[in-house]
């Protein structure tokens, strides 16, 4: 973890492009219960889809493992 990561595709267009740092990952056997832990530059923190989740100045996805 603690990659810097920026966040899109979410519903919320505030949040889309905010950057910060991936600090943790909780995973789950039923997938769509995975979340990344992203804490803002602004000091927020918030749990994220993967899929909303992408490595800083990139188009690719932060990879998860367990």
């Amino acid at each position: 973890m603690d990659k810097r990561v920026e966040i899109h595709g979410t519903s919320r267009t505030d949040m889309n492009g905010k950057c910060g740092v991936a600090t943790d990952f909780y995973y789950n056997e039923d997938q769509s219960k995975w979340r990344y832990t992203v804490q803002l530059d602004s000091g927020e923190a918030y749990k994220l889809k993967p899929a909303n989740v992408r490595a800083e100045g990139t188009d690719g996805a932060v990879g998860a493992s367990k």
